[in-house]
């Protein structure tokens, strides 16, 4: 009923069966499909938007099926791609070519705002696996430059921190406060500790290196103290033991096997 403008048509208009095929078909208030459509090559034009009111326990809201091996999806900003969806799940955010299943470019923030809230960034490996986090930082004289940080479960737990980049001949890992060292390792595996900039300990091929005193925790005055050529006992800030490269001086009292001197 009602009335219908077209430049052509063929087959049946208002039987139950059959195939009407239109060239070109306007609808200008609702239009009920009571079935399902088939478009090809359907593109929208003008449209402010697309809403899908799926409301179903079983059936997906939106399937998209991509036979061959271009994109599944892409959403663009104007001309910008801004999300892809390749043929292989992979989903890229800022990445037009996703190397990963989620490839984002060039920002990830993972933020609660909320009062005592928690965010999270849960990295899960199979027991006996390996959850790794790489930190690249571009290329460099052809190698990658990288930091990992690994969790191994293999038997014994184990942590390791690991920096894999060599740049100008240097492979250094360091802890640093304020932009000071606290704790740096070099690559013939010499292991510094810092304090307030300060080299206070060095562990190397040679031995445990200290620059000045090994103290005494809770008794400052108590420490052994290194100076050139020259080491000294100190218990109660008294030396009572000095020992030099041709002699060893007792500046105080000597008791012997254990008698009170």
């Amino acid at each position: 009923t009602g009335i219908l403008t077209a430049t052509g048509f063929s087959g049946p208009l208002s039987n139950a069966s059959g195939i009407s095929t239109f060239y070109d078909l306007r609808v200008t208030n609702n239009l009920t499909v009571e079935g399902s459509t088939t478009t090809l090559d359907t593109n929208l034009i003008g449209v402010d938007r697309v809403e899908v009111g799926a409301n179903s326990n079983s059936i997906v809201g939106v399937a998209v099926t991509q036979s061959g091996t271009a994109d599944l999806v892409r959403l663009y900003d104007g001309t910008s791609q801004v999300v892809t969806v390749d043929d292989e799940g992979r989903v890229g955010i800022g990445s037009a070519i996703p190397a990963a299943k989620l490839d984002v470019s060039p920002t990830i923030q993972v933020k609660n705002t909320a009062l005592n809230g928690v965010a999270n960034v849960d990295i899960n490996a199979a027991n006996g696996g390996q959850a790794r986090l790489n930190l690249y930082a571009g290329v460099s004289g052809g190698v990658a430059r990288a930091a990992r940080i690994d969790f191994h479960n293999q038997g014994v737990a184990q942590w390791m921190l690991i920096n894999d980049f060599s740049q100008n001949g240097t492979n250094q890992f360091s802890i640093r406060h304020d932009g000071e060292h606290a704790i740096s390792c070099m690559p013939d595996g010499t292991v510094s500790l810092y304090d307030d900039g300060d080299e206070s300990l060095r562990t190397d091929v040679a031995g445990i290196l200290v620059p000045e005193k090994v103290i005494h925790l809770g008794d400052t005055n108590t420490y052994l103290q290194f100076t050139d050529d020259v080491i000294n006992l100190t218990a109660g800030g008294t030396t009572g033991l000095s020992v030099q490269a041709a002699s060893v001086r007792v500046p105080t009292k000597l008791g012997i096997n254990g008698a009170a001197p």
